[in-house]
């Protein structure tokens, strides 16, 4: 029963993502499926990276002169949050990921330790039991949850984007024909 539930929530999921996911989700399952935790928080952050910068390339008017330079995650992130996106808690779990891979980012050794996957699970839920993140296949699990969701944000933003071109052009053609047709109009009124 548990596993019909599953499956019918990743069914769910990958819907509400469309047809046209940023990157290929099945590559992503097996890349932090890695064996070490410390590299399933890399591979998180390498995708979460990837979908953080897909948002601004979609937002903003001229993507090449801001990716001109070198742009790190913290900054890509902070403009997506000025410009609606990525905020309120959500924000804060893709900030906490970001400073808990900072730390490991050049040390020769490292570990993420039980307490250090219990704080970053909290900025996500205080609802579920910190246990789901430090049993075995919870710390994969909770990193898959907040990058899945970072692509759903990212997709429902591509496609209100959609839309609201979509909305301007009508918009703009309705006007046109108004204007064309404004004598035709007058004698009506």
């Amino acid at each position: 029963m548990a596993e019909q539930n599953e499956f019918k929530a990743a069914e769910s999921l990958l819907n509400s993502i469309g047809d046209n996911p940023s990157f290929d989700i099945s590559e992503f399952i097996d890349r932090i499926s890695v064996a070490e935790d410390w590299g399933k928080l890399i591979v998180a952050h390498i995708y979460l990276d990837h979908i953080v910068t897909e948002v601004l390339n979609t937002h903003l008017d001229h993507p090449v002169s801001y990716f001109n330079g070198h742009r790190s995650f913290a900054e890509k992130l902070s403009l997506c949050q000025a410009l609606g996106y990525f905020r309120d808690e959500f924000g804060n779990v893709l900030r906490a990921v970001n400073n808990l891979r900072n730390r490991f980012a050049h040390k020769l050794v490292f570990h993420v330790s039980d307490e250090e996957k219990r704080n970053l699970f909290r900025t996500l839920t205080t609802e579920r039991a910190t246990s789901e993140v430090t049993r075995p296949g919870g710390f994969e699990e909770f990193l898959f949850t907040v990058v899945m969701f970072a692509e759903i944000s990212r997709s429902a933003e591509e496609r209100q984007a959609e839309l609201s071109k979509e909305h301007k052009f009508v918009s703009e053609k309705i006007l046109e024909l108004l204007i064309a047709n404004k004598d035709v109009l007058d004698n009506k009124i």
